[in-house]
């Protein structure tokens, strides 16, 4: 019985591997595999994917803010405190940056330009006490507003005492 059994095993054991070497069989998981492919790229980056959705999200936020004509001559104490009393800490650190920036250019340790990257104003003042107070500050502003995170009023605290420092240095 042995025996017999053995050429049957045998029998569907070649039948199975001439389906599986066969060039029908390859070429047709080839183009599955190919399929899938295209439709995960398809899903992440053109049809409203996990890429495509965060990138709409953002500009829909941007959007919505108007755009404002902010110089030397806008009340920074009534834009800082009008978004404090809607505790939007992260406006208020925009404009504590913004007022900075235009007291740096007042004392002429900047240029302002519109053009211009915060590491640029960074390397542009030559005081290094200033530099370096300068830089952990616009450290913390891009981190809370690019960054576009949301802060509680302490954490506020600690970024406002860095500028109220720096601004009464300068």
């Amino acid at each position: 019985m042995a025996k017999k059994k053995k050429p049957k095993d045998s029998a569907n054991l070649n039948w199975l591997m001439r389906l599986l070497s066969s060039d029908l069989l390859q070429i047709t998981l080839w183009i599955l595999g190919i399929g899938f492919i295209l439709f995960i790229i398809h899903r992440l980056f053109l049809a409203d994917g996990t890429f495509l959705r965060r990138s709409r999200s953002v500009k829909n936020e941007l959007a919505e803010v108007k755009e404002e004509i902010i110089d030397s001559d806008s009340d920074f104490d009534r834009l800082i405190s009008q978004a404090l009393q809607q505790q939007n800490f992260r406006q208020a650190v925009r404009y504590q940056y913004l007022r900075t920036l235009h007291a740096l250019a007042d004392r002429n340790f900047i240029e302002l330009a519109p053009d211009k990257t915060n590491f640029q104003y960074v390397r542009e003042i030559s005081n290094s006490d200033h530099q370096q107070d300068f830089a952990a500050l616009t450290l913390h502003y891009e981190y809370v507003w690019y960054g576009e995170f949301n802060i509680e009023k302490n954490i506020y605290q600690k970024i406002e005492g860095g500028f109220i420092r720096l601004n009464q240095k300068l």
